[in-house]
């Protein structure tokens, strides 16, 4: 009976395990997304901003989502989480080194999209953990926006996710 037990766990741990990996976006998903989301913004221009809101919406899946900044007002414009709508982007920052990631991100957005990593929590927890980022510059109405998503992954390489952005 133990030896049955102790299988049964076995499986039990193995099908948890398969489950929670595919319930984790990968770098393509998050290059595709944003690059979905860069271009619905474009052609919708700020009537597009809540569709980013929507925690079930079209821009949240697996453990991840698409986020947009205004680049003008250093302000969150779009995020399933509410409470980041509007938020103050120079005090959401990678919670290893304190720097201003949102900021940051404005900052460095080249034509193609950028990847970078930061630490940041883990959905629904208190842990974190190594967020790699993409995000590409959208204009609308002249104001500058950065359109984003990341997946957690403590080895992805982001040297290589860059030379691969098109």
């Amino acid at each position: 009976m133990k030896k049955a037990i102790t299988i049964a766990m076995a499986i039990l741990v193995a099908l948890t395990t398969c489950a929670f990996a595919q319930d984790k976006a990968t770098p393509t998903e998050v290059y595709e997304q944003v690059n979905k989301a860069s271009e619905m913004l474009t052609q919708l221009g700020e009537d597009g901003l809540p569709a980013f809101n929507d925690p079930k919406g079209e821009f949240v899946w697996k453990d991840s989502y698409v986020f947009v900044l205004n680049c003008s007002k250093l302000t969150l414009a779009g995020h399933p989480d509410k409470r980041f709508v509007g938020a103050d982007a120079t005090k959401i920052v990678d919670m290893k080194t304190k720097a201003p990631i949102l900021k940051q991100a404005c900052e460095t957005a080249t034509p193609k999209g950028l990847w970078m990593a930061y630490y940041w929590p883990y959905p629904g927890s208190k842990e974190i953990a190594r967020k790699v980022s993409f995000s590409v510059p959208v204009e609308v109405n002249g104001t500058k926006y950065i359109v984003g998503a990341g997946v957690w992954d403590e080895e992805v390489d982001v040297d290589k996710l860059n030379a691969g952005a098109k």
